[in-house]
């Protein structure tokens, strides 16, 4: 018993000294959002509007990305991220003409532990001018 006791008091000890000496989360290392789609110029022209980008952390083999959150207005989804970087895709129908704001937060977790370290907002302004039809 007490050989087991030294044992995962080193473990411990190991794991202390890990988790101080490495910074959970330097300012460079928030997570980066890349938003590829929409485009602010030039406004669409349908409803339809497409969503797609990505999502990374600069230091991936203590980090990942768990999700990203999407909204436009009162719509938003959720994108659970099972790959990094995380890719993420939306399509959300806008009915009505006018200016629109993208939002994408990322959320950035420790791999041990799943601690959430960082979220990160990115947007985008964009705008529909769907054609009228009488």
């Amino acid at each position: 018993m007490r050989r087991l006791g030294r044992r995962s008091g080193a473990a411990a000890a190991l794991l202390t000294v890990v988790l101080v000496t490495v910074p959970a989360s330097p300012a460079a290392a928030d997570p980066m959002i890349t938003i590829d789609a929409p485009r602010a110029e030039p406004a669409l022209t349908a409803a339809a509007v497409s969503v797609s980008g990505s999502a990374s952390t600069d230091t991936p083999l203590l980090n990942q990305i768990k999700s990203v959150k999407l909204a436009i207005g009162s719509e938003s989804r959720t994108v659970e991220c099972t790959q990094q970087p995380c890719r993420f895709s939306w399509s959300v129908n806008l009915p009505l003409n006018g200016p629109y704001q993208l939002k994408a937060i990322a959320t950035e977790t420790l791999i041990l532990g799943g601690l959430v370290l960082n979220t990160r907002e990115a947007g985008r302004s964009f705008s529909v001018a769907m054609a009228l039809s009488w």
